[in-house]
């Protein structure tokens, strides 16, 4: 009995590694600091898209300024899956790491694979443009890979953290749409004090989603 309980130990820890998220590639932002596994970024600073000297009539962006990093001393393959689960108008695209793709309707892509150099923070090249007021949701995970040159062909080595990007031209209708799937009761937001906002302006907060089975999902929103 002791010995088969002591298995069961073992497994429950070595499945528990198994599920860890693998972190050799990590999330930043433009200074550096590391967003964690789960962050959902809520962006409302709206630019005028100017490509060149050339500025576009009735066109703006909102710049994702995410980058991925390699912490680790050695190559990394990597790719980014990501699903865009809302987009009212406008177009979303992603340059990462060397080919773009665009999406105009809720979809899942993954990236062209790409070796990004031991210590390199590389640029996502992430935005959603629009003519207008409204919304696009894209949530991104990073993927890492070996290559075998002989075979010329990639396995799947891990799976990084996630991170969701809600891009919005209206603060308010922002805020309070960012967790509203099925399922979900109420959602309330509390100040790094632990003090209950009725709605977060900038900065870090907390965001606690009572589903309607019962259970909570916390989560930390940062608002830029």
């Amino acid at each position: 009995m002791k010995k088969f309980f002591v298995l069961c130990l073992s497994l429950m820890a070595t499945m528990a590694v198994g599920a860890a998220v693998n972190e050799d590639l990590v999330f930043t932002g433009a200074d550096g600091n590391v967003y964690e596994d789960g962050t959902i970024l809520v962006l409302t600073n709206v630019e005028e898209y100017i490509m060149g000297d050339e500025s576009f009539d009735n066109t703006h962006m909102i710049n994702s300024g995410l980058y991925v990093k390699n912490t680790t001393e050695e190559l990394r393959n990597v790719a980014l899956q990501y699903t865009v689960s809302e987009i009212t108008r406008g177009v979303h695209s992603c340059c990462f790491p060397s080919a773009c793709l665009t999406q105009t309707t809720v979809s899942t892509v993954e990236t062209a694979k790409g070796s990004l150099k031991a210590g390199v923070s590389q640029t996502m090249q992430t935005e959603w443009y629009t003519a207008g007021t409204g919304n696009c949701t894209a949530t991104y995970t990073i993927y890492t890979y070996t290559y075998d040159s002989g075979e010329k062909t990639y396995t799947l080595l891990g799976e990084g953290p996630t991170i969701t990007v809600k891009y919005v031209w209206d603060e308010e209708t922002a805020i309070n749409s960012v967790a509203t799937a099925e399922g979900v009761a109420s959602v309330a937001y509390y100040d790094i004090n632990g003090a209950r906002v009725s709605r977060p302006g900038k900065g870090l907060f907390i965001k606690k989603t009572l589903m309607t089975d019962g259970s909570t999902k916390t989560q930390k929103i940062i608002v830029k």
